[in-house]
């Protein structure tokens, strides 16, 4: 029967929760910490990554609010706070002249790259190095996950 489970499934389901829970909160732990010697909220940092990986590093507003899960308005304000700090600026879309697109400055891919070179020795020592070589299958996996948890951030 569709949904049923025994008492150990149930257990180790409960196990793998926890366990998902406490690896993602050592992980956003260490990388919070990395963004803010950065001087970045982690929504920030999101942003910014988000329109580094996409073409000529710009998206419409309205794709970032859904790949970032934030409101329209809630990404214009993140976007207003990271256009004061010159890592990004706000363009008519050419396509759409009531709509807005961002795009990173020179500063902004900068700010990017400057992060990632302190997070990608974090992603390898917590996560790569332990997955030796099922990291392929790993990532695989996390995308069905990511994909199904939070199809918006798919790009």
């Amino acid at each position: 029967m569709p949904g049923s489970s025994t008492p150990s499934d149930r257990t180790a389901d409960m196990v793998l929760a926890g366990l998902l829970l406490e690896a993602a909160s050592g992980l956003r732990r260490e990388l919070g910490e990395i963004h803010a010697q950065q001087g970045l909220l982690g929504r920030e940092f999101d942003a910014l990554l988000r329109l580094y990986q996409s073409p000529e590093n710009e998206l419409r507003m309205t794709e970032l609010a859904r790949q970032t899960l934030t409101s329209t308005s809630g990404a214009t304000a993140l976007i207003d706070r990271l256009q004061k700090r010159g890592l990004v600026v706000r363009n008519t879309d050419p396509d759409d002249r009531r709509s807005f697109r961002a795009q990173l400055t020179d500063s902004g891919r900068e700010a990017v790259e400057h992060d990632m070179s302190a997070v990608l020795p974090v992603i390898r020592r917590l996560i790569v190095e332990p997955l030796g070589s099922s990291r392929a299958s790993f990532e695989r996996q996390l995308r069905k996950v990511r994909d199904i948890a939070n199809p918006q951030a798919a790009p």
